[in-house]
């Protein structure tokens, strides 16, 4: 049920990751 909530929240984690990863980078 609700295939597009469960895409968008793939989607937002994927960015939240991919935001924590560059940070992190970004710091060293």
């Amino acid at each position: 049920m609700n295939k597009v909530k469960k895409r968008a929240l793939r989607v937002i984690i994927q960015i939240t990751i991919v935001v924590y990863l560059l940070l992190s980078c970004m710091d060293l």
